[in-house]
C-alpha cells in the first residue's frame, strides 16, 4: 500500500552526562531527536519541562538523520523531579512527548565494616559533610540487615572474609551497590582471591616494598572527573611503603591509581555494581596514604558515585522491572499513579530492593507513557513511561526487501498488488487457495444420504 505520509520526527533518547545529580550542581542533559523525512528540517520546536525549568529551543534536522543536542540547567531543592520534552510535530504525534524522571539526592547511607586493622580515617572524613549518613560494624557482627538501604559499603582493614559476607556483598553488588575493599595488613589470600574471582577484580599476590610511589592517575576516567583543576604531572603524589601485588589472569578490571613498579593501587569493575580494591593496606604499617589529601578526595568520590540510581525512563512492554532502594514502611500496597491511570504492580524483593514488575499488567494496552508517581502512604520516587520508538519510523519495505523476509524458498511465491487511500479493496487480484473446504461439505452430505439409503434398503 502507498503510504499518504511518510514524514516524522521524534525524540528516542535522553541522558545525562553524569548520574549525579544534587543541589545547586549543573546538569548536562542531552536529547536525540530523529527526522525519518527525506528534507532537511529547519527550526524544529523543541519544549523542555522539568519541574519549574521552562526552556524553548529550535533545532535543525537533517534529512533522514538525527541530531543530538545539550542544555544545562541546576537544580535547586532535593527530591524527585519529572520532565518531558515535547517535539512540534505536524504528521505523528504519539511519540512527541518523551519523559523522564530522576532524584536530587540528599544523603548518601554508607556502611563502615571495620576489621582488626581498621582505622578510624574513613568515619572521621564521611562525618565531616552532612550528605554522608554513616554506620559502623564490627565484621564479627554483620548481618545481612545492615546491608539495607545502604547505598556503600567499606571493608576497612579486614584480613577474613567469611563465607557470609561474601554472599552479602554478592547480593548487594548484584542490586546495583557500590563496595570499597581496603585489606587489613594479613589478608586471607584464599577468602580474598575467591571473592575477588567473583567480583573479577585482580586477586592478591605476594607482598610488594619496591617501586611502590604512585606513578599516575588515571585523569581520563569518570571516576575523577572534575576532582583536579589540572592534569599535571608534577602534581606530589604519596607513596605507600608496601603494596599487593595484583595479578590479572582472568579480571576485566580499570586501574584508577597506578605505581611506578606498573603495579594497580586502586582498580575497579563494573557488573551490576561498582566493586573498588585498594591493593595495599591502609593500616600506617603499610605507608601513610590515609593521611594524604588524595586519600580523603577518593573516599568522598566513592561515597558520591555510590547512590543507587534508578531508570530515567523505561519503555512500554518491554522494560520489566522498577527497583526501589529505600525500605518500604508501610504494609499498603504500593501504587503507581497519576490523573489518568491508577494500578497496584506486583512486588518482589532482593537483598532489601523492592522491584515493581511493570510488564504483568492484565490492562497493559491503557497504560499509557508519561510521568508516574510511586507511593502508598507515603512517596517512594517516581517512574517515567514511553512507548518504543519502532513504529515512530514509517519507512516501508520495497518488494525486494519483502521477498528477501521470505527467504531462498522455491515453494513461495510472492505477488505484490499497489494500493492508495481511494483503491477499492473488492478489486484487488487476489489469488485465493483452493476452497477445499467446500468439498469436504458435499462429500459429507453425500456419505450421510448413501448411509440412510443403505439402511432403508436393508430393513
Amino acid at each position: 500500500m502507498i503510504a499518504e505520509e511518510l514524514d516524522n520526527i521524534y525524540i528516542d533518547s535522553v541522558w545525562f552526562n553524569s548520574p549525579n545529580h544534587k543541589v545547586n550542581d549543573k546538569n548536562e542533559l542531552n536529547f536525540r531527536i530523529i527526522n525519518t523525512s527525506s528534507e532537511k528540517l529547519e527550526n524544529v520546536e523543541l519544549n523542555i519541562n522539568i519541574e519549574n525549568y521552562r526552556k524553548t529551543l529550535f533545532v535543525d534536522i537533517p534529512a533522514k538523520g538525527s541530531k543530538s543536542s545539550m542544555i544545562t540547567y541546576t537544580d535547586k531543592t532535593n527530591g524527585i523531579k519529572k520532565g518531558v520534552i515535547t517535539a512540534v510535530d505536524k504528521h505523528v504525534f504519539f511519540d512527541d512527548a518523551f519523559y523522564f524522571s530522576y532524584a536530587v539526592q540528599n544523603s548518601s547511607n554508607v556502611l563502615l565494616i571495620n576489621g582488626k586493622d581498621q582505622i578510624p580515617n574513613f568515619g572521621i572524613i564521611y562525618s565531616l559533610d552532612n550528605f554522608y549518613k554513616t554506620k559502623e560494624q564490627e565484621v564479627t557482627a554483620i548481618t545481612r540487615e545492615d546491608f539495607s538501604g545502604r547505598d556503600l559499603i567499606v571493608l576497612n582493614g579486614v584480613n577474613d572474609l567469611s563465607t557470609g559476607l561474601q554472599t552479602y556483598l554478592e547480593e548487594f553488588i548484584s542490586t546495583g551497590g557500590t563496595i570499597a575493599l581496603f585489606p587489613g595488613t594479613k589478608p586471607n589470600t584464599n577468602d580474598w582471591n575467591n571473592f575477588l574471582s567473583k567480583v573479577e577484580l585482580p586477586m592478591l599476590g605476594k607482598t610488594v616494598s619496591s617501586g611502590t610511589k604512585i606513578k599516575s592517575l588515571e585523569y581520563e576516567d569518570p571516576f575523577f572527573d572534575g576532582m583536579f583543576e589540572q592534569q599535571a604531572q608534577s602534581l606530589n603524589l604519596p607513596s605507600v611503603s608496601k603494596s599487593y601485588q595484583a595479578i590479572k589472569s582472568k579480571s576485566r578490571s580499570n586501574d584508577l591509581i597506578t605505581l611506578q613498579n606498573g603495579l594497580p593501587l586502586l582498580s575497579y569493575t563494573e557488573t551490576e555494581g561498582l566493586s573498588f580494591m585498594f591493593y595495599s593496606s591502609i593500616h600506617p604499617d603499610f605507608g601513610k596514604f590515609a593521611t594524604d589529601a588524595l586519600f580523603s578526595s577518593v573516599l568522598l568520590r566513592l561515597g558520591e558515585t555510590s547512590k543507587r540510581k534508578t531508570p530515567l525512563y523505561l519503555e512500554i512492554g518491554n522494560d520489566a522491572n522498577y527497583p526501589i532502594y529505600q525500605e518500604i514502611n508501610s504494609e499498603e500496597a504500593l501504587h503507581i499513579r497519576n490523573t489518568e491511570f491508577d494500578f497496584i504492580p506486583q512486588q518482589s524483593e532482593i537483598s532489601g530492593v523492592t522491584y515493581l514488575a511493570l510488564n504483568k499488567l492484565d490492562n497493559l494496552s491503557d497504560l499509557n507513557a508519561g510521568n508516574y508517581e510511586i507511593s502508598n502512604s507515603e512517596k517512594y520516587g517516581a517512574v517515567s513511561l514511553n512507548y518504543n520508538r519502532i513504529e515512530s519510523n514509517l519507512a516501508l519495505m520495497n518488494a525486494a526487501e519483502i521477498t528477501q523476509l521470505f527467504g531462498d524458498n522455491d515453494e513461495t511465491t510472492v505477488k505484490y498488488n499497489q494500493m492508495s487511500a481511494d483503491s477499492n479493496f473488492s478489486s484487488l487480484d487476489i489469488d485465493k487457495p483452493f476452497p477445499y473446504w467446500k468439498v469436504c461439505i458435499v462429500l459429507t452430505l453425500i456419505f450421510v444420504a448413501t448411509e440412510m439409503l443403505l439402511v432403508r434398503l436393508i430393513k
